[in-house]
C-alpha cells in the first residue's frame, strides 16, 4: 500500500481524481529523460458532485402568447417558444440574439467511416431529419412563483416516437431545459440523443470541465483526462481527411463559450445525474456530411453547437462492418432523460498573457 499526503480536507458535494504520470528516467534515442509516456486517472471516493440548480429569483419572469409563439422576458433576456413545434427559437442577452437555428432535439450525425462501413448512414436513417421534423401536440406556458414553466408535447415522426421538452425560465434570466424522449417500437439504434442549434460564431474560446483536451466519445476516451480545458472551436475541430463526426467532449460538468475580446458569453451546466457531451462544429453539419475532402468544408461565420446526453461509441474493431460494442450503442428499447441549464452573462477582455 502507498499512502500518499494531500493536505487537502475533501468537501462532501465536490469529486476528486487521482492522476498518476510515468516519465522516463533516463534518455532514449527517441524522448529526453523526463519525458511522460503514459498515465492513468482514479476518481477518488471521498465526494460526490453536487449538480448545478437554478439560482433563486428575486423578481418574476413574465410571458406572453401570440399565435405560434410564446415570448418569455426575465431580467436581461428574453426568448421565444415556437407553439407549433415546442423548440426554442430565439434566446436574446443584452440585445444579442444565440440563436441562428431553433435548438432542436437531434438523433443524428455525420457519419464516421466506421458508420458507412456498417452502412449505418442508410440502416439509421430514418433518425437523420426526427429532430427538425418534430411537431408539437401540445406547448403550454404557466406561471410558478417568480418563474415561468413553458412544456411542449412532441410527436417525432420515427414509428411514434415521442418526447416531453419542460422549460423552466428563471427570473434571474437562467433556462432550465428538462427532457424525456421516448423511442417508438421497431426502430434501430440511435447516433446521438441531445440537442442541436447554430450559434453566432463571435464566442470561439470553448471552456469546459470534462474529459479532454482532445476529442473523446464513449468509446474512446481513456486517453483523455478530467480537469478544466480551454481551446478555440476551429483548433478542436479535427479536420479528418475524409470528413465525419468530430469535435466530440464526454463527461462535461459545464461548458461556456466565451470572446477573448469580451462581450457576452454562453454556459451550459449539467443539472441531473447524467453528464452531457457536447461538440462545436465550425460549420454545418450537412456541411461536414456532403464534403468529400477536409478542404471542401466551408468557412461560415456560425458554429454549430450540440448538446447531447449521449452519443453511440465509434466502435473500429474494423471499418468495414463491425458494429461498436453494445455497451456504446444507443438502444431505442426505453424513455432517456435528462437536464441541463443555459444561462448567459457578460465577461471582461482576456488581458495579455505574461511573458
Amino acid at each position: 500500500m502507498l499512502e500518499i499526503s494531500t493536505g487537502h480536507v475533501p468537501k462532501a458535494d465536490s469529486e476528486y481524481f487521482f492522476r498518476v504520470r510515468f516519465d522516463l528516467t533516463e534518455k532514449t534515442e527517441w524522448y529526453p529523460a523526463g519525458m511522460p509516456i503514459a498515465w492513468d486517472e482514479i476518481a477518488l471516493p471521498w465526494g460526490k458532485r453536487t449538480p448545478a440548480v437554478p439560482a433563486a429569483s428575486s423578481a418574476p419572469a413574465s410571458f406572453s402568447e401570440s399565435g405560434n409563439v410564446i415570448a418569455l422576458k426575465a431580467k436581461d433576456l428574453t426568448a421565444t417558444v415556437d407553439k407549433s413545434t415546442g423548440y426554442l427559437t430565439s434566446i436574446k442577452a443584452k440585445g444579442g440574439e444565440w440563436l441562428r437555428t431553433p435548438l432542436r432535439l437531434n438523433f443524428w450525425r455525420p457519419p464516421t467511416n466506421n458508420d458507412e462501413g456498417a452502412k449505418l448512414d442508410h440502416k439509421l436513417k430514418i433518425w437523420q431529419y426526427a429532430g427538425a421534423r418534430a411537431s408539437a401536440t401540445k406547448t403550454t406556458a404557466v406561471q410558478d412563483g417568480n418563474d415561468v414553466v413553458v412544456t411542449a408535447e412532441l410527436a417525432i415522426p420515427a414509428s411514434q416516437s415521442a418526447a416531453t421538452i419542460r422549460y423552466r425560465f428563471t427570473g434571474n434570466g437562467q433556462i432550465a431545459v428538462d427532457t424525456d424522449f421516448r423511442p417508438g417500437k421497431g426502430l434501430p439504434t440511435i447516433p446521438r440523443i441531445g440537442y442541436q442549434c447554430e450559434i453566432p460564431n463571435r464566442t470561439p474560446v470553448w471552456k469546459w470541465y470534462g474529459n479532454g483536451p482532445h476529442e473523446n466519445y464513449t468509446d474512446r476516451k481513456s486517453g483523455s483526462w478530467t480537469t478544466i480545458h480551454e481551446g478555440l472551436i476551429p483548433a478542436l475541430f479535427h479536420r479528418y481527411i475524409d470528413p465525419q463526426e468530430s469535435g466530440n467532449r464526454t463527461g462535461i460538468r459545464w461548458a461556456s463559450l466565451s470572446s477573448q475580446a469580451g462581450g457576452s458569453s454562453l454556459r451550459v451546466d449539467a443539472t441531473g445525474e447524467s453528464l452531457l457531451e457536447m461538440a462545436c462544429y465550425p460549420c454545418s453539419a450537412a456541411d461536414i456530411q456532403l464534403a468529400m475532402h477536409f478542404c471542401e468544408i466551408p468557412q461560415r461565420d456560425f458554429f454549430t453547437l450540440n448538446l447531447d446526453h449521449r452519443q453511440s461509441g465509434l466502435g473500429g474493431t474494423d471499418s468495414w462492418g463491425a458494429l461498436a460494442l453494445p455497451k456504446y450503442l444507443i438502444q431505442p428499447d426505453k424513455t432517456y432523460h435528462w437536464s441541463f441549464m443555459l444561462s448567459c452573462s457578460e465577461t471582461a477582455a482576456a488581458g495579455p498573457k505574461p511573458r
